[in-house]
């Protein structure tokens, strides 16, 4: 894949190649079908929200469809990290941004299914709250 192919052509490229139609798409991810037939000829572009449906049907990851959207920059191949290799990484630290990512990006699965967007959506403002309250106890401990 090409960082210059515009996300329709690549994601018109990757519903062929796993052979679906735009309606096995709306199925599969709850995209509407003329809606995607639209981003994939260029008139609309999907936001990021769309993009975390699209990535598990696609089998390509939320931050690599980011980054042919144009959301993100191309990460620099000196010395950058995937995701999975911060993720294992001991000395690595993540942020919420870094929480964010990898709940969007993984395809999650829970009890033997696989996690659906809305409930990872359900976890990070779940994860917000218990961010806030942590940065609150350590500001009190702090006076």
């Amino acid at each position: 894949m090409e960082n210059t192919q515009d996300i329709g052509s690549y994601l018109l490229q990757l519903r062929e190649q796993f052979e679906l139609s735009t309606r096995d798409v709306e199925k599969l991810a709850g995209v509407n079908s003329s809606f995607l037939s639209q981003i994939e000829r260029g008139v609309k572009k999907p936001s990021p929200k769309t993009l975390a449906r699209l990535a598990p049907v696609y089998e390509v990851s939320y931050e690599n469809l980011m980054v042919v959207a144009g959301y993100l920059p191309a990460p620099e191949t000196s010395g950058a990290k995937s995701l999975q290799e911060k993720v294992f990484d001991p000395n690595y630290f993540p942020n919420e941004i870094d929480l964010k990512e990898l709940l969007l990006a993984a395809n999650i699965n829970f009890n033997g299914e696989r996690m659906a967007l809305e409930d990872k959506e359900k976890l990070l403002r779940i994860a917000e709250i218990l961010w806030e309250e942590r940065r609150k106890t350590e500001q009190s401990k702090k006076k």
